[in-house]
């Protein structure tokens, strides 16, 4: 994590799947404009983050359901409020690995996320986020899903 700060100097995640909550455990604060609006033990409906995506793109399908029964909270325009249209997202992040929010959480912050995935299991999720007007979280996906893999294969059995 400090690696990809020191990289990019913007906000970097480290959360884990709560139930349909996606649960912050660690921030690294960058100096972008706007903030994302995390805390360390903060909690946010898996559905509308990048991080959140990238656990249940990987999740079983009964969390994916569970997840899906319960209407995120309606965050900003960009927000992907129909289950068929997140099921089809949830899709797209298996394909490519990472996970993206493109201002769904708040107008002017994109995400890239990448799964930390142990045995087969989803058992984390690391995120860079930045300004959406001068960042582009796909150029730096590569970088985000070496990372998650290394912290992966430092987890102990």
């Amino acid at each position: 994590m400090c690696d990809l700060f020191a990289l990019t100097k913007r906000t970097i995640h480290l959360a884990v799947l709560d139930g349909i909550d996606v649960l912050y455990v660690e921030k690294l604060r960058g100096h972008d404009k706007p903030e994302p609006p995390t805390r360390v033990g903060g909690r946010v409906s898996a559905r509308t983050t990048a991080l959140g995506k990238a656990l249940l793109a990987y999740s079983d399908d009964e969390t994916v359901e569970q997840c899906l029964r319960v209407a995120p909270s309606h965050r900003t325009l960009h927000t992907i409020l129909l289950p068929h249209l997140f099921r089809e997202e949830l899709a797209t992040v298996r394909l490519a690995g990472v996970a993206y929010d493109h201002e769904e959480v708040r107008l002017g912050l994109t995400c890239v996320a990448a799964p930390i995935i142990r045995r087969g299991q989803p058992v984390g999720s690391l995120s860079v986020s930045g300004n959406a007007h001068d960042f582009d979280p796909g150029a730096l996906a590569p970088r985000l899903v070496a990372t998650a893999n290394a912290i992966a294969m430092r987890l102990v059995s």
